[in-house]
């Protein structure tokens, strides 16, 4: 659960803080665009680990 916190944690810090920085809504979307397609890889890779395999 150490790292899940972590990994949470460094998302956070990455995303831009509005107060700190001036973002247009097409880079806002790039921003979450990436994001979220590495979040899908991430999720298929464990997800892959979790499929019964076929077995005779």
């Amino acid at each position: 659960m150490k790292s899940f916190a972590r990994s949470i944690n460094s998302v956070s810090l990455i995303i831009p803080n509005k107060s700190s920085y001036e973002y247009t809504e097409e880079e806002v979307n790039k921003i979450f665009s990436e994001i979220d397609k590495q979040l899908k890889l991430i999720k298929a890779k464990f997800l892959a680990g979790k499929r019964e395999r076929f077995r005779l």
